[in-house]
């Protein structure tokens, strides 16, 4: 994991140094033809170099800050990208290159993770067509298809990326499901085991223990000369009772299922979102319904934040609340409503209604908030 991090980084950046170079490129061919050629301004500004690189510049910039860095919210995204929409369409407005359009590549070509496909469709064909029919120049027909075709293979190329990223976080995302999924199977079966052994020292160590004991207190009331053999015999006996006593009550303190340190290991490594758990020292939980029930739901969460709420932020939490026990998972995403429910949510509340719980789906201003409550009962609290 921690290698396709760092392969995820390095991709990311050498991408932007070559959006750099080829920006710095055609900046430059823009700069030589102001000083050596005529009428390459549409229209005229006092010092037209500041403002080319001022626009220049801002362009860089805010297709750095949308691609790398620290990941954003959706909206920000947007506001971003609407923003280097605005200085590209700025800069072919104004100088008659056809070399501006290259930028329109690498604007077009960042857009697949952020616009659907028949946007940056859109755009690869109008935006070449546009120039072209407004700035004559010699084989328009040529540039045209030229410029078209260099938006579709750039675009293709992107989705291409796109997909493979994708696949790899969804094989990163079912490493650590299986991970977690073996921790919990692990502390399920180690804490079965436990209570197998407990039982079975109760039922044949201790009853025999109990039985042996009874004779010998009915051998000293009915043989006077053996007392203080029979009272040592006694005495070892019920020592030997308490021990196995306690050791069966230790062996049934440690039935609780770890089910936090399966959590751990669900959200290991994650960083898009940056996911954070928060785990109540209260909650202990016994019954292994209810620790494959909210699991199975952090797991589904995880899975409709990664896939549908471009978040960049998520939070779990399970806490208890006198007789409840309660678990929330909150992101700073896209909302949902509850005509939107995929089965993953229907199937977690039909398993919550088995639990006699209750599920909540709540849309906020600024992201989604899951919330499960369920009643303790015998099986599953502890203080």
């Amino acid at each position: 994991m921690k290698a396709w991090q760092s392969n995820h980084f390095i991709a990311n950046w050498t991408g932007s140094v070559l959006v750099l170079f080829t920006c710095a490129i055609v900046a430059g061919f823009v700069f030589y033809s102001l000083h050596h050629q005529q009428d390459v301004l549409r229209f005229n500004l006092p010092y037209p170099d500041v403002f080319v690189a001022a626009v220049f510049t801002g362009f860089v910039m805010l297709h750095l800050l949308r691609t790398t860095g620290p990941q954003r919210t959706i909206r920000s995204q947007k506001i971003l990208a609407t923003a280097q929409f605005s200085l590209l369409l700025i800069l072919l407005l104004w100088i008659k290159s056809g070399l501006i359009l290259i930028l329109s590549v690498v604007y077009v070509a960042s857009l697949v993770y952020l616009a659907p496909l028949i946007v940056c469709l859109a755009l690869a064909l109008v935006m070449p067509l546009a120039y072209f029919a407004t700035t004559p120049t010699s084989y328009d027909l040529v540039n045209t298809l030229l410029f078209i075709a260099y938006h579709l293979f750039a675009l293709r190329l992107s989705y291409a990326l796109l997909d493979e990223r994708r696949a790899n976080e969804r094989n990163k995302a079912l490493l650590q499901e299986l991970s977690a999924t073996q921790v919990l199977l692990q502390d399920t079966a180690k804490r079965d085991e436990r209570l197998r052994i407990a039982r079975d020292i109760h039922d044949s160590l201790g009853h025999g223990l109990t039985a042996l004991n009874l004779q010998l207190e009915l051998a000293q009331q009915l043989s006077h000369s053996a007392q203080p053999p029979l009272a040592q015999c006694k005495h070892i006996i019920t020592d030997l009772l308490a021990h196995t006593r306690d050791t069966v009550s230790t062996l049934r303190a440690f039935d609780n299922i770890d089910l936090k340190q399966a959590l751990t290991t669900l959200i290991a490594d994650t960083v898009h979102p940056v996911t954070q758990l928060h785990y109540s020292e209260r909650v202990k939980v016994r019954d292994a319904r209810i620790a494959e029930l909210l699991f199975r739901a952090t797991q589904e969460a995880l899975t409709n934040v990664r896939k549908h709420a471009y978040a960049t932020r998520c939070d779990i939490s399970l806490w208890r609340q006198q007789q409840w026990l309660l678990w929330r998972v909150e992101d700073n995403g896209m909302g949902i409503s509850h005509h939107q429910w995929g089965n993953g949510l229907k199937g977690m509340q039909e398993r919550v209604m088995q639990l006699d719980g209750e599920l909540t789906v709540t849309s906020l201003a600024t992201g989604t908030r899951l919330d499960i409550a369920l009643p303790l009962g015998a099986e599953a609290d502890s203080d």
